[in-house]
């Protein structure tokens, strides 16, 4: 099924990307514990017994008493960020700055018999500003997070989705906001593995009538989504909603709504027969489920995923792609150091490509390949190398922030699938860790598509979808 149509039937809109429109990591702070097997690469992270621990054995060294509080803890990683990361030393004491020094892992044995003057001056001579960041990023501030805690986006404005995560931590499914239902949101059951279905029956209903007014005849139309229990009043009752939220003037929303009180709801439609008969209604079932198809497992991931969404409609498949990872930990390339700095990333891609050429069967693939990242100084330079398919560089644009051009190498096997020009496409790219200014991971998708010309006169329209992922090397 084409793609558009899957997202038409099933919008998913938690989070906000606009697609369409617009080894390394240093992982070792922070303990991650694996979750359920419920599709993602995504740990929990927790760093309160890392804290503690790396408090206690600062502590020890410097000679300290403590109960090993909350407040002891924070007041020494607060201490730890002042003295060496903000170098502002006109409050600190001598146990402080040892203690600082302790818990960026310096060897404070021969500064122990300094006088504070001296160890306020010796302080200025070591180069550990950088590793003090990297130390306050991890374990300065008391993190818990879970599946709960994560966004995850589509290709495609509005696309997203979040888990239903229980007071124990279990995921018991994934949370769909939608327009189109009364309650705002639809939620498929977590069955294991990465599969989640519709166990309660959600189905799409629409309607298309005629309507005149001042300026001429045109049709309304409006879809809803409601679940298998649902009576005809029900699917009525939502209609009329959809219609008072629908920003019609009065005389239009009702007639409208008259045309809803005297129509049959007996005989449903498919939608695109609908659609060209007008003054009927249609019914769609929504996907019986939804597989997360992670990437990010075999990348090395932690606090992000990527990968495809595969969507079983019965007799028919669908697929997306997805990214996203903990909200809190995510940044964009221009939360990042704009200068003196670059980092590279490693990982793979996957791409969903779709071809329709009127007259001829339509055709879907997915490719899979290399990713690699070039962050350097703000700028953003992509490329993902597709086995039988095109090598893509995706850099960004230095004219406007934010966009990015997109270029194509190769000859797909498949010639239907070839891209033929440098194009305009729309990308996100988001960046995942405990220290944003070196993030660990990133993440994202772009999209982009051209119609062409064909020698006996007929149009391929192309178009693709893809997301990758990778680790900082």
């Amino acid at each position: 099924m084409r793609l558009s149509t899957i997202l038409t039937t099933l919008m998913l809109t938690t989070a906000l990307t606009a697609c369409g429109g617009g080894g390394g990591g240093g992982h070792g702070h922070i303990p991650h514990t694996t979750l359920p097997n419920v599709g993602t690469s995504i740990k929990a992270v927790n760093n309160t017994q890392e804290r503690t621990t790396a408090y206690e054995d600062a502590a020890a060294l410097v000679g300290l008493t403590s109960d090993t509080s909350a407040e002891d803890i924070n007041k020494a990683y607060e201490n730890m960020e002042k003295i060496l990361v903000q170098e502002d030393v006109s409050t600190a004491t001598k146990e402080d700055i040892l203690l600082s020094l302790a818990l960026v892992g310096e060897d404070i044995e021969e500064l122990k018999d300094m006088s504070l003057d001296e160890l306020k001056s010796e302080i200025q001579n070591l180069d550990i500003k950088e590793k003090a960041e990297d130390v306050y990023a991890k374990l300065g501030t008391e993190r818990n997070l879970s599946l709960n805690d994560v966004e995850f986006y589509g290709p495609f404005e509005d696309d997203g989705y979040a888990f239903i995560v229980d007071e124990n931590q279990n995921v018991k499914g994934l949370k769909i906001n939608h327009d189109d239902s009364p309650t705002g949101v639809i939620e498929y059951t977590n069955a294991g593995n990465g599969v989640y279905k519709n166990t309660k029956g959600y189905t799409s209903y629409g309607f298309v009538c005629a309507i005149s007014d001042a300026d001429g005849d045109f049709y309304s139309s409006h879809s809803i989504i409601v679940d298998k229990d649902a009576t005809k009043e029900d699917i009525v009752e939502a209609f009329k909603n959809k219609v008072k939220n629908g920003g019609y003037d009065t005389q239009t929303e009702e007639k409208v709504l008259a045309w809803l009180d005297s129509a049959d709801l007996g005989e449903f439609l498919d939608e695109d027969t609908c659609e060209e008969q007008g003054n009927c209604f249609y019914k769609e079932s929504l996907p019986q489920s939804v597989k997360m198809d992670s990437l990010g497992k075999s990348v090395g991931l932690k606090y992000s995923d990527f990968g495809k969404v595969d969507y079983n409609l019965g007799n028919e498949k669908g697929y997306m792609a997805y990214y996203g990872g903990y909200k809190g930990l995510e940044a964009t390339a221009q939360d990042l150091p704009q200068v003196d700095t670059e980092m590279n990333f490693e990982g793979k891609s996957v791409a969903i490509v779709y071809v329709e050429n009127i007259g001829k069967p339509d055709k879907e693939k997915i490719f899979n390949g290399s990713m690699n990242l070039n962050f350097k100084d703000g700028k953003e330079t992509l490329t993902a190398d597709f086995t039988d398919w095109h090598k893509i560089t995706i850099a960004s644009d230095t004219a406007n922030v934010g966009e990015y051009t997109f270029a194509f190498e190769g000859t797909p096997k498949d010639a239907d699938f070839a891209f033929t020009d440098e194009i305009n496409g729309t990308a996100d790219i988001k960046y995942y860790g405990e220290n944003l200014k070196k993030p660990d991971e990133v993440v994202g998708s772009a999209c982009f598509g051209e119609t062409r010309e064909e020698l006996d006169g007929t149009s391929t329209y192309i178009d693709a979808e893809m997301a990758f992922g990778g680790v900082r090397k």
